[in-house]
């Protein structure tokens, strides 16, 4: 059984509906052995999609139509986040060619992807399935032609449960 949502929360013009989610610090042994912080990231403009799903064992009734049905467990939550991070309205130049861009906070968000860990998260929308955390599985980022100070991405991840994550 699936069941998938997609996020709504406040409304822009022209009706899209958006999510905000924040990435908060959370703490990790780096590739140097050393204690260190993944950054902290709000992403304000985003649509957040979910799918769960349920383990479950089916058992045949002998001489009877159906299914005798046992829920297992309840796996991860799936994620998927496509958003878009802002920057500044300074135009390029040649000797400036990435002015504007959001250069900071996409720095940041590859820094989360990239962490070897699952990250701490706050978001109105993903506390509704008790998702406090997540692994984020995939990142992609797709530059603007038109508008330098946006910065399109979207992410897919699976929530953890902060009492199975394993040091």
């Amino acid at each position: 059984m699936n069941i998938s949502n997609t996020a709504t929360n406040s409304r822009l013009s022209g009706g899209l509906s958006v999510f905000n989610i924040t990435f908060l610090p959370t703490p990790y042994i780096n590739q140097f052995g050393q204690k260190d912080t993944t950054p902290t990231l709000n992403i304000e403009m985003c649509a957040i999609s979910t799918s769960i799903g349920k383990t479950e064992v089916r058992t045949e009734l002998i001489n009877q139509q159906g299914t005798i049905k046992e829920i297992v467990s309840q796996p991860d939550v799936y994620i998927n986040i496509s958003g878009v991070l802002v920057g500044t309205f300074t135009p390029a130049t040649s000797s400036n060619p990435l002015a504007g861009m959001p250069l900071t906070d996409m720095k940041s968000l590859i820094e989360i992807a990239n962490s070897k860990i699952s990250v701490k998260i706050t978001s109105d929308y993903l506390n509704q399935f008790g998702v406090k955390r997540m692994s984020i599985s995939n990142l992609q980022m797709a530059q603007e032609l038109e508008w330098k100070n946006l910065q399109r991405f979207s992410l897919t991840a699976l929530s953890d449960d902060e009492n199975l994550i394993i040091n």
